[in-house]
């Protein structure tokens, strides 16, 4: 068995636990130690407790005495670099949530320590651990549909104060008081998974395309540094046109989990395609057959941790590396650093509630453009 360490229990580090206490055996995996100064606040702490699993404030106080031989970090983006690096170089494989850190720079930190010590890292971007959206990969970059033209998504995912001010409330910031980068947006957290999708389908094997000849419109409702409305125009290293909007800045009544549009010169993929079943990812063919990949289910915690455990153990392919995700980074660094600056939205613009802000008229505005793209 492997000793496994999780780096952050709360918020989203919570959702390891179940999957690692239940197919322990089958990953081949002990959990040896949680890493959280504030696992007590985590809704599976007294369960941690329950197993007598020991807990530690610092990664430093775990190695004190202590070895492992992965490291799941799942805690904020301004911790993933030092964290990251300090697993590796106490002999650890990593598993790492996204983003992958908050700058470029310190992104290809983690990817050299990762070079010099020997040791993998996986990205957290579970929908490359899919089965359908692997198949779907392997099928269109076997040319099966022909060669991609343009791609398109979007996200309306409503967000309230609780969202925007949890844990030691970096949401929304660009850097900590010490410095560190943070850039944490609706682009670079919450609706990451399907911008770097984009990249990653279009990429060649699994290394993820750059996105060239970029243009952004960004705006904050919210009381934020960063923004919580995006919308993003590029072309990929193919060619191929990419579109990105997303908003967290929506009523709950306009909330529209992901979709996307992928064309292709033999046809166009579909995921949740209107009147289809939610999670569909189905390619309707200019012949009018189909090619349904049945539901693709981009929120398996359970598939990507069982993918991960593969590529530690020699048996699988790494299909969310570290060279990819730093594309997507770069992506929304460009785009930070192009000069063009974030609007913010006047009062006449937003829809005070007791709970969150609401920008008047964005979701009409996303899906409009989305459909024109």
């Amino acid at each position: 068995m492997k000793k496994v360490i999780l780096v952050g229990s709360g918020g989203y580090g919570a959702g390891y636990l179940p999957v690692i206490f239940e197919k322990g055996q089958e990953l081949g995996w002990e959990l040896v130690g949680v890493v959280d100064p504030y696992a007590a606040q985590g809704r599976l702490y007294n369960e941690i407790l329950s197993r007598s699993i020991p807990i530690f404030n610092t990664l430093e106080e775990y190695f004190t005495e202590r070895t492992a031989d992965i490291a799941c970090i799942a805690t904020p983006i301004m911790l993933h670099a030092d964290q990251a690096v300090f697993c590796l170089e106490h002999g650890c494989d990593v598993l790492l949530e996204k983003p992958v850190a908050g700058s470029v720079a310190e992104a290809k930190r983690i990817a050299e320590a990762a070079k010099r010590t020997g040791r993998s890292i996986v990205l957290g971007f579970q929908w490359c651990a899919d089965p359908a959206m692997l198949a779907f990969k392997k099928d269109a970059g076997d040319g099966l549909f022909g060669k991609l033209l343009s791609q398109k998504v979007l996200v309306l995912w409503p967000r309230d104060f609780v969202y925007f001010n949890r844990g030691t409330k970096w949401a929304g910031k660009c850097f900590t008081k010490d410095g560190a980068p943070i850039f944490d947006s609706i682009a670079s957290n919450a609706t990451a998974h399907y911008l770097f999708n984009e990249m990653w389908l279009a990429g060649s094997d699994y290394t993820a395309s750059a996105v060239n000849n970029l243009h952004w419109e960004a705006s904050r409702a919210n009381a934020i540094e960063t923004y919580d409305t995006v919308e993003i125009t590029g072309k990929t290293e193919g060619g191929a046109k990419l579109f990105f909007a997303a908003s967290h800045a929506v009523a709950p009544e306009d909330q529209l989990n992901p979709v996307f549009e992928y064309r292709f010169e033999k046809g166009t993929a579909y995921f949740s395609r209107a009147g289809q079943e939610e999670k569909r990812l189905e390619v309707l063919l200019n012949d009018g057959s189909i090619k349904d990949y049945g539901i693709s289910d981009n929120g398996s915690m359970a598939a990507k941790i069982l993918r991960a455990a593969q590529v530690f153990d020699g048996k699988a392919e790494n299909v969310c590396p570290i060279e990819a995700a730093i594309k997507h980074i770069e992506v929304l660094e460009s785009l930070w650093n192009s000069g063009e600056k974030v609007c913010t939205l006047s009062e006449d613009e937003l829809i005070r509630k007791e709970d969150r802000v609401i920008g008047i008229g964005i979701a009409e505005k996303l899906k409009e453009d989305y459909k024109n793209a």
